[in-house]
């Protein structure tokens, strides 16, 4: 069912000094699905959090790049947070924050967009805002990281933005964690960042944590994080990656024991396919302890020839192309397997019938060199993009979350979104049982979309429910 309540909110913010495509028009929508038991899977209703009839409020337009995430010491609190497109001048310029209080039954929105008619995050009315992430802090602040790019004639400067809400995102505060400018051949200096919150070793403190790409302040490409300690009021910095492995898709976790863990994708070859790696750090105490330190780069999956993939061209995703777009998870340590990492990715079972299968890499030994381990999660001969995996804390599930042609015809863009899940015990083995989250699929193709779903989805699931936002162009029924 649609949901019964949706409103719209515009506060000013608090301010602190803190080449994208854009996307035809799309609907975001958040859906819940509860496991229980076996995790025997009986999908529910979907929930419709934004609108798609107009530019003449804040919730008209269309939406892109959605991610979610679920208050653990409240599950009834969800948030998301996706761009938001208009038209006409700087169409980009705008993001929605979504929240729900009961569980996703109903929703209030408020728009980000420098003060025009929304929270104001110091950067004014900029040409794009993307790449947002959302996450909750154990005592139920809500934070958000996104991408700003200003353009001024040919000069092209990229923002990494750090947010923050105490009042159920009716008003954020925010601060720029770092800003770069483009150079020839590469306008965005630095790119997709990520955000997590967790625990600060020996103390009470929680901390929050960015990662992101860095193009600008260095010879070459570098993965980068920064953490707070108090609450974004200053910051600390560590480079991730070894000299030459930095490249793209960094993706941020904490631990129960405040380990920052980070990793992304190493892709070479300047084609769409081609050899890489996905790499994985930690620093065991964060970035505030004084014992540990991002120490050598851990190569997760290597991949052979024409195996990785960067923005290639498949059904489903024929303009944005889909990624390897590694994402990584990790478990309950007081439940079984103590603590697995695990990291989602993308790679060819067979590329000439753009055959792409979602993989599972797991680690019971804090990611060491040689304890990675590689599972299929799909064996359906289709195309699948955008995986991600959450790991419900609560009953220890493994979710991966991906969008998927499977069951349409060949070549066909039809998509939707597709949730594997199984209970993780101790083999690693166990089978999956799959769902669709929703009964309705998307074709990115009607009217020229040439955005497609854009770069990255990251669900949440706790206590047995997944709150999935998944992007449907033009849905339908089935």
């Amino acid at each position: 069912m649609f949901s019964r309540h949706f409103s719209t909110r515009t506060r000013k913010a608090q301010i602190g000094r803190a080449v994208s495509e854009a996307l035809e028009q799309r609907l975001a929508l958040s859906t819940t699905l509860t496991l229980s038991g076996t995790q025997t899977l009986s999908p529910a209703g979907a929930f419709n959090v934004s609108d798609d009839t107009g530019v003449d409020s804040s919730t008209s337009g269309f939406e892109g790049e959605a991610s979610s995430a679920i208050d653990q010491s409240n599950p009834l609190r969800v948030a998301g947070f996706s761009q938001h497109f208009t038209t006409g001048t700087n169409p980009g310029n705008q993001l929605n924050f979504f929240f729900s209080g009961d569980g996703g039954d109903s929703w209030d929105v408020t728009l980000i967009d420098g003060g025009a008619a929304g929270e104001d995050d110091g950067l004014g009315v900029i040409y794009l805002r993307g790449n947002p992430d959302v996450t909750f802090d154990a005592n139920g602040r809500i934070y958000v990281s996104y991408l700003g790019i200003k353009v001024v004639g040919s000069t092209v400067t990229t923002y990494v933005m750090l947010g923050w809400s105490d009042d159920d995102g009716e008003s954020f505060s925010f601060a720029e964690l770092d800003s770069g400018l483009g150079l020839p051949g590469a306008p965005i200096a630095l790119d997709k960042p990520t955000i997590a919150c967790g625990p600060v070793p020996n103390s009470t403190d929680q901390a929050v944590y960015v990662a992101y790409t860095d193009d600008f302040n260095t010879s070459s490409k570098r993965v980068v994080v920064k953490g707070s300690r108090n609450g974004g009021q200053s910051f600390q910095s560590a480079t991730v990656s070894d000299t030459g492995n930095g490249d793209t898709l960094a993706h941020v976790a904490v631990s129960s024991s405040g380990a920052v863990i980070v990793s992304w994708h190493k892709h070479v070859g300047g084609g769409t396919t081609g050899t890489g790696t996905i790499y994985f750090d930690r620093d065991a105490d964060g970035l505030f302890g004084t014992t540990s330190n991002f120490g050598t780069d851990v190569a997760v999956q290597s991949f052979s020839t024409n195996q990785s993939i960067r923005l290639y061209r498949a059904p489903g995703q024929p303009e944005r192309g889909i990624t390897t777009n590694p994402v990584l998870a990790i478990g309950n340590p007081t439940m079984a397997n103590n603590g697995r990492l695990y990291i989602s990715y993308l790679d060819w079972e067979n590329i000439s019938t753009d055959d792409s299968r979602v993989r599972l890499a797991y680690s019971d030994n804090n990611g060491a060199t040689g304890s990675w381990t590689s599972i299929t999660v799909d064996t359906a001969s289709s195309t699948e993009f955008l995986p991600s995996v959450d790991i419900d804390q609560a009953t220890g599930s493994v979710n991966v979350f991906y969008y998927t042609n499977n069951g349409f015809s060949a070549d066909n863009d039809d998509a939707r979104m597709r949730l594997s899940t199984r209970m993780d015990v101790a083999s690693g083995t166990e089978s999956w049982s799959r769902t669709y989250l929703t009964t309705g699929f998307s074709n990115e193709q009607v009217d020229a979309n040439d955005g497609d779903y854009a770069d990255a989805s990251f669900q949440d699931v706790h206590q047995g429910t997944v709150h999935g936002n998944l992007l449907v162009r033009h849905y339908q029924h089935t």
